[in-house]
């Protein structure tokens, strides 16, 4: 089956999202304007092909098997945030100084939000103080040592290992993907992370007991619940958060999460994202 469709995409840039560090996953792989990657669909393996075009994305999907279009649509739609009203926060910020110039650095960034749960968990743990390009290099190599294998028109691909594949792996076994000293970490909590119902629990609930997971402190658990679980309130802070939100405001480390959570409310997620970036951008520090 194959087949190709439009979606609306006001207000985004794709490449910006694909590329702005947020461990849900590794960017898709890129072929000129086209990102391609695997999605299951309907508990089908399917191909998906995207290009932007203006205020489009234009899809093309191939599976073996025939998919419902509107489960794509969702699925897209969802992985890249496109029904959140961005220009409602946008709103938010021009009539919040310091943050109000923030804006021009990342307009149409949005979260890029997990196609598969436990595959955000492990590249959430994957990058504690690891470089993006490490991280989602290592994420890549775990897909193609013990994922599935599918073969399409474009390439082979592969989806993220189950929960029980990366248990039952020894800590040098996963080492060879390159995760370094996270592989026990890693081990330990899959065996774990299928009994939890974290989709269902509130914020605080749900931070709480991630961080009784092995290698997952409080900025891993934000990342996990904002690119994985779309919890808004989440606010992941690392060196360049502190940094950036010191430049701004006057705010001690310890209280920085709880400051967050107050002033911005459920722009938390998607202040710590355009933040982020403009640090990345901006070279007020050097660069992330």
């Amino acid at each position: 089956m194959q087949k190709a469709f439009n979606i609306k995409a006001r207000e985004f840039d794709l490449e910006a999202t694909m590329y702005s560090g947020q461990t849900s996953q590794p960017p898709w792989h890129k072929n000129g304007k086209y990102y391609s990657e695997l999605l299951i669909i309907d508990n089908k393996p399917s191909l998906v092909t995207i290009k932007q075009e203006d205020n489009k994305l234009h899809v093309k999907i191939e599976s073996p098997e025939k998919v419902p279009l509107s489960e794509v649509k969702e699925k897209l739609n969802h992985i890249f945030d496109l029904k959140f009203d961005i220009e409602g926060f946008y709103d938010f910020l021009s009539s919040y100084p310091p943050l109000d110039s923030i804006v021009d650095y990342s307009r149409g960034l949005r979260l890029f939000l997990a196609k598969d749960i436990f595959e955000c968990i492990i590249s959430s743990i994957t990058s504690a103080n690891c470089s993006i390009k490490r991280w989602t290099k290592a994420i890549d190599n775990m897909k193609r040592l013990w994922g599935q294998k599918y073969t399409f028109s474009k390439g082979t691909f592969y989806s993220f290992p189950a929960p029980d594949v990366l248990a039952n792996l020894d800590d040098d076994s996963l080492r060879l993907a390159g995760v370094g000293y996270r592989a026990k970490y890693i081990r330990k909590t899959s065996k774990r992370i299928t009994r939890t119902k974290l989709d269902v629990m509130d914020y605080d609930e749900a931070f709480h007991l991630l961080l009784k997971f092995p290698g997952i402190g409080p900025k891993v658990a934000d990342c996990i619940l904002l690119y994985g679980f779309r919890k808004l309130e989440a606010f992941p802070v690392d060196v360049w958060i502190k940094k950036i939100m010191k430049h701004f405001f006057s705010v001690d480390d310890k209280h920085l999460r709880d400051f967050a959570r107050e002033e911005f409310g459920e722009y938390a997620g998607y202040v710590q994202l355009y933040l982020y970036d403009y640090a990345r951008k901006s070279g007020i520090f050097g660069g992330v």
